[in-house]
């Protein structure tokens, strides 16, 4: 079995056409057969307005019907899948790594501003703010560490996806 990709075709026909080369006197059933195979090799394909591009099709063998030259084989298919995988993991790590690096920046920030001379005046004029912001640096700088812990795990399960992306595709190219 062969795989491609959906290139946003509007009907099963144009989908066909674009996978198999049909030829013969029996091309019109031919092409019936190969849209009955591709629904039951890919029930995604019911609704293509739902499929989006890019989406894996599961191409099968279907007798009177040759399979265009341009398609994948599996492991190109399973090649260009891991890229994408590999791009989205990317943009993943890059979001989870600003995420935690933008709250401990917020985390120090807040520790900042508890030393300055305002803060001090504020303590000075009400010493009961003191209690309460005793407890805000504690809060902030246990959330600095959590954030600093939590890119750092971030970072290694980025790291551990890759290379279980990289064993897949390795078992899937032998």
């Amino acid at each position: 079995m062969r795989v491609a990709t959906f290139q946003g075709e509007r009907n099963l026909t144009d989908l066909v056409d674009r996978l198999f080369e049909i030829k013969g006197p029996k091309a019109k059933e031919t092409a019936k057969e190969a849209q009955a195979a591709l629904l039951e090799a890919n029930p995604h394909l019911h609704d293509l307005k739902k499929v989006p591009e890019g989406a894996v099709i599961l191409v099968p063998d279907v007798t009177g019907a040759a399979p265009v030259e341009t398609l994948s084989s599996l492991q190109s298919g399973a090649e260009e899948l891991a890229d994408g995988v590999r791009r989205a993991l990317v943009a993943v790590r890059t979001a989870l790594t600003a995420a935690a690096s933008a709250q401990a920046a917020e985390m120090r920030d807040t520790l900042e501003f508890l030393k300055s001379k305002e803060v001090k005046a504020l303590i000075k004029a009400d010493p009961a703010v003191q209690t309460r912001l005793t407890r805000v640096a504690s809060e902030s700088t246990a959330r600095l560490k959590e954030a600093e812990a939590l890119k750092a795990v971030h970072q290694q399960a980025a790291a551990d996806l890759q290379k279980d992306l990289a064993d897949m595709l390795g078992q899937l190219t032998r």
